[in-house]
């Protein structure tokens, strides 16, 4: 009913039929509601609201939901704004008072007053939208009067300035309002409210449009339903005519008014619409649609918006099915022919046949349910008739089996179906809700699990592994620290950060610190910083929840808590008291292997103690889910992900063994805290801060246009392609992955990425080509170079120490170069020209140096000679060519294609 950018508030009591919610702001800014947190704290109630109350800050899944919704309020106030061809320019100057408005397209430049009453008319599919670019203003005690059927949904008042509604006034229609909206003491609206600005009611009513003023309430927000297509401007469109999780096909020549989308399905599943791709490959169209057609393989956005739709379609049914005290109980044994049904909600067991003609009569804003155990079938011929108003976007036909539409026949309102929905030769869905939600199928669904070679499934930290340090009440340090990776803090603002003296950036979205290769995130920093920051503290929360929860053990209280001296297998381990470590431990395992530890007491390492990882057992894989405190003592070491409800501190010289001297970014382990103060200190580094690659940092490979192989090359690590198909992904002999979210080839020790593959790959490919782009431009722009032009670029023969070098030109590597330092020390070239290796030379590090922590930012394309090694991640603008034998250990993040010829590729 109501959504702000920018706050709520409230001079009680108002009441408020729909939901409510803000966002990306916090549910501060729900103002004299008197929320009441609901348990799983995903929203709120009050009494004031007859719906539920949600904002950014809450937990999943609110934070991505709100998301969507903000960005389709704002797709559809473009949409409203943009409309060409008005019907009606600067009609009667703006002023509507005492006027009868007929459907159309309404433009004013100007702001539009109605100091008395006013008359809407028309019927209850026509609609109406208002252009106006100054304020809407609405006199004490006037009204919007509707008349000839016309319903407040079908009418769009888009407002660039605000909406101020007087005292004891009346509004009709949904506010697209770009700043603020004021209803005063005493007003009503019925319709919603959309604006990217505040909202302030004082005792004010509002009743969602489409809510029935008898019969069950429909949950158009959770349908997407929109207004119905019009006698004059189309409508504004929030949603889809034909949405399927496991194909649509067509006998031609069908016509379908409105979108038509699959999800998680590929195109291919679209069958015999002929379709033709857009320019921008998120969309095509077909001569048979008066819309256009989505798919899940489809470029960036499209992925993301119809998985949020298939969910949106997915708790409609569940709504739908759900939905208690039916008004009539296996009304008429299920045989609907013949007759004439008003208003309710209508329960069957078994299947309905509509065998002759059945009426359905009441006004523009009753509703019916239809809830179906079996099937749903219409005979050859017939037809559904609506009465007195009755308006198809009020029907909803639930069906747990089948629907099938005989030839010929006519079928009204929203199909939300479980299994197969056909329509035979000439049939239709009438009327102008053909721009609607008008075929809903869910045909499908698949849960798939993947688990590790030994040892309990891994625990989903989301994007809180984004973080090295996460904390919802503050992280602290007695300097210096030295932390790789971001670390954040959320709900709590930046003053809880202590002892990094903190540097804003220019965007204040983040900060940082010389303790910290990475950034620093605070909830009270500027977008997108505070929904981020939620997301990945919900995401941590659940992870913990997920770990404490896992059940039937492995092993219980094991060695009674006293892991020194012992040998851990993988496994799921639950100890109901404390667990401490007061020598040496190994973990054994591969590097598949995981292992749980539930601990309901403390975690206590004894001074100098550390935790061994044998047999190719990985820090990542390892998982301490405490619900007590941690305590690694002075130069004790520690391996592995704490999930920890109340504190962690590390003791003078305590570090995680990923934090030692030789760390590689690679090998990063996170911390996640639960309510925590976290206490490190550590050593520093030369050369310049570290560039943060986020998720890119997860490829061996990464490319926006294509990698190439001779074969046969040898990869270690994950490669991917985004935004292009995985037809750029050539040589390698893909095997695709039962899920299709990930392929396989015998080049490639890891997974290969497209982003026309399964969900969640494409959002997650275009986070990474963002990371890399966000990296690349990081590197490129650091100032104050420690080198300039060294050796006129060629450094073939050069040791080079830690340091930022920059170079206006190309650079040559004719002959072997060392690279000195210690595994902590960092290095970045920049180079405006091309990077040249000749063939048979190598770079050779010495001193401890690691691949992970040289970045080679090249504006040109890189060429690796024949033979010759390379160390480091090449951050590259355009190509990057790697020569027959030649070798690299690092990453190559390209914007533009890689090719390889028998190439050795180890990720680093």
């Amino acid at each position: 009913a109501i959504l702000s950018k920018a706050g709520i508030s409230t001079v009680p009591t108002s009441n408020i039929t729909g939901n409510i919610g803000v966002s990306p702001i916090a549910a501060h800014a729900i103002i004299g509601f008197s929320l009441t947190a609901d348990s799983t704290n995903a929203f709120a109630t009050s009494t004031q609201v007859e719906g539920s109350v949600y904002a950014a800050n809450y937990f999943m899944p609110t934070p991505p939901m709100l998301t969507t919704a903000v960005g389709d309020m704002e797709v559809a106030y473009t949409d409203a704004a943009g409309r060409p061809t008005p019907d009606h320019v600067e009609l009667f100057s703006g002023d509507l008072g005492g006027e009868t408005l007929e459907p159309g397209l309404y433009k004013f430049s100007t702001s539009v007053k109605i100091p008395t009453d006013c008359n809407i008319s028309g019927s209850p599919t026509d609609t109406w939208i208002f252009q106006i670019s100054g304020d809407l203003i609405m006199a004490t005690d006037t009204q919007i009067t509707l008349v000839g059927g016309a319903v407040a949904s079908n009418i769009v008042w888009q407002v660039a300035g605000f909406v101020d509604v007087g005292v004891g006034a009346s509004m009709e229609g949904i506010l697209l309002v770009k700043t603020a909206a004021h209803f005063r003491t005493g007003s009503s609206l019925t319709g919603r409210i959309l604006a990217q600005t505040a909202f302030v009611f004082i005792i004010t009513i509002v009743l969602i449009a489409g809510v029935s003023a008898a019969g069950e309430e429909l949950d158009e927000d959770d349908l997407l339903v929109v207004p119905p297509a019009a006698v004059r401007p189309m409508a504004v469109d929030l949603g889809t005519a034909i949405l399927s999780k496991a194909g649509i096909s067509t006998v031609p020549t069908s016509n379908i008014t409105g979108n038509i989308g699959v999800s998680p399905i590929a195109a291919t599943a679209i069958t015999d619409f002929s379709l033709t791709a857009d320019s921008t490959n998120a969309f095509a169209t077909s001569t048979q649609v008066a819309g256009r057609v989505y798919a899940a393989n489809y470029s960036m956005p499209t992925p993301p918006m119809l998985t949020a739709a298939v969910s949106d379609m997915e708790i409609a049914y569940t709504d739908a099915a759900g939905r208690a005290t039916p008004d009539h109980v296996e009304r008429f044994e299920g045989d609907l022919g013949g007759k004439t049904l008003g208003r309710g909600l209508y329960k069957f067991s078994t299947s309905v046949k509509i065998p002759t003609d059945c009426t359905l009569s009441g006004g523009p804003d009753d509703t019916w349910i239809f809830q179906i155990s079996g099937n749903l079938i219409m005979a050859t011929d017939t037809k559904i008739i609506l009465i007195n108003g009755a308006v198809a976007s009020n029907i909803v036909w639930q069906v747990a089996g089948s629907v099938e539409v005989g030839t010929g026949a006519v079928m009204e309102g929203i199909l939300l179906v479980k299994k197969a929905a056909t329509f035979r030769t000439g049939s239709s869905l009438t009327g102008r809700i053909l721009a609607q939600t008008a075929f809903v199928f869910i045909i499908t669904i698949v849960l798939i699990a993947g688990v590790s070679a030994a040892g309990p499934k891994a625990v989903d930290l989301g994007t809180a592994g984004t973080f090295a340090i996460l904390s919802k009440a503050g992280i602290s340090t007695v300097p210096t620290s030295n932390i790789t990776g971001n670390i954040g803090v959320s709900p709590i603002a930046a003053h809880a950060i202590i002892g990094f003296s903190l540097t804003a950036d220019s965007t204040n979205a983040f900060a940082t610190s010389t303790q910290v290769e990475g950034s620093v995130y605070a909830a009270n920093y500027f977008m997108p910083t505070p929904p981020m920051l939620t997301t990945a503290v919900g995401d941590m929360e659940v992870a913990y929840t997920d770990a404490a929860g896992r059940p039937t053990p492995d092993h219980v209280e094991l060695f009674s808590g006293d892991l020194g001296g012992e040998t851990l297998e993988p496994g799921l381990y639950k100890f109901s008291t404390s667990v401490k470590i007061p020598t040496d431990c190994n973990i054994s395992g591969s590097p598949t292997d995981t292992w749980i530890f539930q601990i309901s007491g403390d975690l206590i390492m004894a001074t100098d103690t550390q935790i061994t990882l044998v047999g190719g057992a990985v820090a990542s894989n390892i998982v301490w889910q405490v619900a007590g405190f941690v305590d690694v003592g002075v130069g004790a070491s520690m391996e592995g992900i704490l999930l920890v409800k109340t504190a962690a501190h590390f003791r003078l010289d305590a570090v995680f063994r990923e934090m030692q001297l030789t760390i590689q970014l690679k090998g990063l382990m996170q911390f996640v805290f639960i309510i925590t103060i976290v206490l490190i200190a550590g050593v520093s580094a030369a050369g310049p801060k570290a560039v943060d690659l986020g998720t890119a940092g997860t490829f061996a490979i990464l490319s926006k246009a294509g990698i190439s192989t001779v074969p046969t090359s040898n990869i270690t690590g994950n490669i991917g392609v985004s935004p292009i198909a995985a037809h750029a992904i050539i040589g390698f002999s893909l095997t695709a992955d039962s899920t299709n979210a990930f392929a396989t080839s015998t080049q490639v020790e890891g997974s290969v990425y497209a982003a026309n593959y399964f969900m969640p790959t494409p959002p997650m490919l275009t986070t990474a080509v963002g990371d890399m782009e966000v990296a690349y431009t990081d590197a490129a722009g650091r100032p104050t170079p420690d080198h300039v032009e060294l050796f006129s670029g060629d450094l073939g023969g050069e040791t080079l120490e830690p340091g930022l070098y920059k170079f206006s030109t190309s650079v040559k590597i004719p002959t072997d170069c060392n690279i000195s330092g210690s595994p902590t020390d960092t290095w970045i070239f920049q180079i405006s020209g091309d990077l040249i290796m000749a063939t048979d030379t190598q770079i050779t590090l010495v001193g401890g140096a690691v691949a992970s922590n040289i970045v080679w930012q090249v504006a040109g394309f890189v060429d690796v000679g024949v033979g010759a090694s390379m160390e480091g991640i090449l951050l590259v603008k355009t190509a990057a060519h790697f020569r027959t034998g030649s070798s690299l250990t690092g990453r190559i993040l390209a914007q533009t294609v890689v090719t390889l010829q028998s190439t050795a590729v180890i990720e680093s």
